[in-house]
């Protein structure tokens, strides 16, 4: 993502918005009610994306909350500001949380072996920390997917229709899993470099319910979502019936052409992807962080530091958030997707959520320039 906040930038786009609610926010502050609008339906029409909701929150308040074009063009929907989406990556900074709240409950250390915790696993494994499980630094393989024997087993489970869990959408446990993926080599020494790991978010899954004592869901379930009235919030992929989820996904990735998109998720992929969501509650997150309601304070800026690598230097992802650093603030977020968008900057109490309906749309930008409307430099 990128996040690049500078007088020249914001001059260029025009001066803050949104109207009277942001008005009163910043009462010193001339707004253009129609800038963001303007920006979002420009957006819209270059990446040809269906339908948008966007919330900003400043202060602890949502500000703006509006939606844009249609969650389902089959039945001609329109987009609201309720309307239930799927996060897809951006369900990673919810693992973050979570994890950190079983830190603030002193039963997860960060920097702990992760062979503490599920002793089972390969020693091969006994120098990946549960940080770097979070960090994508671990070294582990992206999946399993690929892997030749995992494939065959998959391909006679489908045969068989022979699903190993009630919502019937997989076919192997975690565990089963991460045995395949223990027949892999690992990448690299934990700590040396981010590489993108799906496998990582996997084990994460399975280390944090076997502290909590809970399956992930319901863990986020009673610690997050019931606490901070986020009630659009559950678990599930396409084939999963969400309540409030009018909007379809769509993708132009394939020649060009509008299909409806199917986005498959295992169960025990929910750290990583999986999660629905309005716009509205994902900025109620990033607020109630904001205000320390959700984690302890150091837990918060640990989560959102970036990942020390083992030659010193630094990546840009911390816990589960994507990061970034211009002109003195720094950024926290991550992208979904390319449906979905989140930036928060911590300095400004400012938080954007924009999610659509589109996959693959790769319009990577569209929250931090709305961030850059409505801050000044």
């Amino acid at each position: 993502m990128r996040h690049t906040f500078t007088r020249r930038g914001l001059l260029a786009a025009g001066a803050a918005v949104t109207g009277q609610a942001l008005r009163a926010a910043a009462p010193a502050k001339p707004a253009e009610p129609d800038a963001v609008d303007a920006f979002i339906q420009g957006q819209m029409a270059r990446y040809q994306i269906p339908g948008l909701s966007v919330a900003v929150a400043r202060g602890g308040t949502i500000v703006k909350e509006t939606a844009y074009g249609k969650a389902s063009l089959e039945l001609d929907v329109p987009a609201r500001v309720s309307t239930v989406y799927q996060l897809a990556s951006v369900s990673k900074i919810f693992a973050g949380v979570a994890a950190m709240l079983l830190v603030d409950d002193g039963g997860l250390s960060l920097d702990a072996g992760i062979l503490e915790y599920l002793p089972a696993l390969p020693k091969a494994w006994s120098a990946i920390r549960v940080h770097h499980l979070l960090e994508h630094t671990s070294g582990l393989p992206r999946g399993v997917s690929e892997w030749p024997a995992f494939r065959d087993e998959q391909q006679r489970r489908k045969e068989a229709n022979a699903f190993v869990d009630e919502a019937r959408l997989d076919y192997f446990t975690a565990d089963e899993q991460l045995r395949y993926l223990a027949e892999q080599p690992l990448l690299f020494p934990a700590g040396e470099r981010f590489s993108y790991s799906y496998s990582s978010y996997l084990l994460l899954g399975v280390l944090l319910e076997r502290v909590s004592g809970r399956s992930y869901a319901e863990l986020l379930r009673r610690r997050v979502f019931e606490p901070l009235g986020m009630g659009s919030c559950v678990f599930g992929d396409s084939r999963v019936v969400v309540p409030g989820r009018t909007a379809c996904a769509y993708t132009r990735q394939l020649g060009g052409v509008l299909q409806n998109w199917a986005w498959s998720y295992s169960t025990a992929g929910y750290p990583a992807a999986g999660l629905n969501a309005s716009a509205g509650d994902v900025a109620r997150l990033l607020s109630a962080l904001d205000a320390g309601r959700v984690l302890e304070t150091k837990s918060r800026e640990r989560m959102w530091t970036r990942a020390a690598l083992n030659d010193g230097s630094a990546s840009d992802y911390g816990l589960g958030w994507s990061i970034s650093s211009r002109e003195g603030r720094t950024a926290v977020g991550h992208e979904g997707g390319g449906c979905c968008w989140v930036t928060h900057v911590p300095a400004e109490r400012l938080s954007v959520v924009a999610l659509s309906n589109m996959a693959g749309a790769r319009a990577d930008d569209t929250a931090d320039e709305i961030a850059r409307r409505i801050l000044e430099v």
